[in-house]
């Protein structure tokens, strides 16, 4: 972290690189792609009062209500469109890649920035969550201004460093309660680098996270809410090492770092010098910064055996394999070499953004194909959208839950009568419920349509559109698909 390297100019191949590299995603992202599930929660918390936005945040979801009433107030300025509803993470986005970017200037100098913003938006994580109506990638932009004005702090003992500091802090918390994992990596920090680096003593620093908890207690009734039923959040498999392994880094990322290496050693002969932007203190730090969420959440998840290891719970690590590939690969000389690294690792790049295909969960598609269907003749609809609620008969009997469990069809309206299905409709539990849902709906019709998420049993009884579809054909009810609606399955059930 040398003022030399800080000050390096940053040449114009690196600059030409790093605009391709945000057209080529631009261009590619599906702005105006149908909702997928979450965002039509979120679609459906801020489709109210700002005390119903509120209420629905802290009953329904699993994060303080702050993203939600942003939402609610994006949505009050602009009609509430799709892109509308994503624009707040995609800005997100780019405002990350400012800050790894200052980050890695910060730590390396400015042409490791570039190679740091291009191994970081093209993360499939940072993607999804830049491409979602969900508070992750504000909380990420928050976690990543965090580190930095710690940094800063550290260095300068400003007051206004401290004040961003804990302020980028708690707003990454408010945003995602889960990010305060964030605070492992201030912590590994504080206590890797030494005294003599840092012009902040140990009670300032232990102050300022006071205050920071003492701004969270309003947090404290919903996050103790959260933890008494944290089990019926959660959904998917225990995870295995195969799975620690995949989130400590993504295969991607390390064959661009290994293909740029090698492309450019076919042509230039180079050396990797390592050691003049690595110090041990900072290489262990990233490691840290790197490990720790998704080594905690996979512990936690094995000795609990629940599925608490979701990469999104932890994305506040992603910056770390970032900058620990931009370092590398800025260590390489001479720089005509790394030159070479920098133009493949922008091809290769800008290759695979072009190339991306999206899962399109098409809730907009299949309320057209509903609403279509509804003016010829009047069948009732079946839904089962794939929260993992739908796993509890008492919210299934529960009317008053209904339009959370059917939130795909409050974003994307339709006039027919909807009726919320589990995963699995043959569970001894789901009886009751399915037994009400034949004798109420089903008996005196003789066609309906099921809409369902394609999507794995939560209890693990194989996908819940196969099951429902098998339950209904044993039931004497023939099927026919309706449209195309990409991950969403619309299939219209007649009796022969």
């Amino acid at each position: 972290m040398t003022s030399s390297q800080s000050r390096s100019r940053l040449k114009p191949s690196a600059l030409l690189a790093l605009m391709i590299v945000a057209a080529v995603l631009l261009l590619k992202l599906p702005l105006q792609a149908s909702l997928w599930l979450d965002e039509t929660i979120t679609f459906w918390i801020t489709d109210g009062s700002f005390a119903e936005a509120v209420l629905r945040s802290v009953t329904y979801q699993g994060e303080s209500p702050l993203y939600f009433i942003l939402i609610r107030d994006l949505r009050n300025l602009f009609q509430p469109q799709e892109w509308v509803l994503r624009a707040p993470s995609l800005l997100a986005l780019a405002l990350s890649g400012a800050l790894i970017f200052a980050l890695a200037c910060k730590l390396f100098n400015k042409e490791s920035g570039v190679f740091a913003v291009i191994f970081f938006v093209s993360n499939p994580q940072v993607l999804k969550a830049a491409l979602s109506a969900r508070p992750y990638s504000l909380a990420l932009l928050c976690s990543l201004a965090s580190v930095l004005s710690l940094i800063h702090w550290f260095e300068r003992g400003q007051l206004k460093h401290r004040l961003a500091y804990a302020l980028s802090t708690l707003l990454a918390i408010y945003f995602h309660f889960l990010f305060a994992g964030v605070l492992l990596v201030h912590f590994s920090y504080y206590l890797l680098f030494p005294a003599p680096t840092r012009r902040v003593k140990a009670a300032k620093l232990w102050s300022t996270w006071v205050w920071i908890g003492i701004l969270l207690m309003p947090a404290a009734p919903q996050l103790f809410c959260l933890f008494t039923r944290r089990e019926s959040l959660l959904f998917g498999e225990v995870p295995g090492l195969l799975d620690l392994a995949r989130s400590l880094y993504h295969p991607t990322a390390a064959i661009y770092f290994v293909c740029a290496l090698a492309i450019a050693a076919t042509f230039r002969s180079f050396t990797l010098l390592p050691g003049r932007f690595f110090s041990k203190p900072l290489v262990k730090w990233l490691l840290i910064w790197l490990l720790a969420g998704p080594l905690l959440f996979w512990a936690y998840s094995i000795l609990s055996n629940s599925a608490f290891f979701i990469n999104r719970f932890f994305l506040w690590q992603t910056p770390a394999l970032a900058l620990l590939f931009a370092g590398l690969l800025q260590s390489i000389e001479p720089a005509k070499s790394r030159l070479l690294s920098l133009a493949i690792l922008c091809l290769m790049v800008s290759g695979h953004l072009a190339s991306l295909k999206w899962q399109i969960e098409d809730w907009r598609g299949a309320a057209a194909a509903i609403d279509a269907s509804w003016q010829e003749k009047k069948s009732p609809v079946l839904v089962y959208s794939g929260l993992i609620e739908l796993q509890q008969p008492k919210w299934l009997l529960d009317h008053r839950r209904w339009d959370y469990l059917l939130a795909p069809f409050k974003a994307y309206s339709v006039e027919a009568p909807l009726y919320p299905l589990p995963a699995n409709p043959q569970a001894e539990q789901m009886q009751e419920y399915m037994e009400s849902l034949q004798n109420e709906v089903i008996g005196g019709q003789n066609e309906f349509i099921l809409a369902a998420l394609q999507i794995k049993d939560p209890q693990g009884s194989g996908y819940a559109h196969q099951n429902l579809s098998d339950y209904f054909k044993s039931r004497g009810f023939i099927s026919e698909k309706m449209t195309d609606a990409g991950l969403v399955h619309l299939l219209k059930f007649r009796k022969p």
